[in-house]
């Protein structure tokens, strides 16, 4: 669902990322053309709502797993222990799967734009 859906935490414009970047270059120049230390910068928070969904997306999908396992060890039905392991399985590959899509389709427009130039 999150990758439907789309990112739930809120992005910033690119242009006031890159205004901040600007301000911040400007600021360190100032500071130390003028002989004055550098203020401590805050760190950004590493983990955003984002990450976290994927995060647990992925355990999760590690747990239907390995509980997928230990069922067919203690001779449940096979059918259910090999939906939770498809299902398991397929949360975790899920987001390695797109991504190795999009490469694909990267190289293919990069191939035909090569070709269409020198070729």
């Amino acid at each position: 669902m999150h990758f439907w859906i789309g990112a739930s935490a809120p992005s910033v414009p690119i242009e006031d990322r890159i205004a901040d970047k600007v301000v911040a270059i400007r600021d360190t120049t100032v500071d130390r053309l003028l002989g004055r230390s550098a203020p401590e910068r805050v760190p950004e928070p590493p983990v955003d709502m984002d990450r976290l969904v994927i995060a647990a997306t992925s355990v999760l999908g590690g747990l239907a797993f390995v509980l997928a396992m230990f069922g067919f060890a203690r001779r449940e039905p096979r059918r259910a222990c090999v939906g939770a392991a498809v299902l398991g399985a397929a949360a975790i590959l899920f987001p390695f799967v797109i991504g190795a899509i999009g490469a694909v389709i990267v190289m293919l427009a990069l191939a035909a734009l090569l070709s269409v130039f020198f070729g």
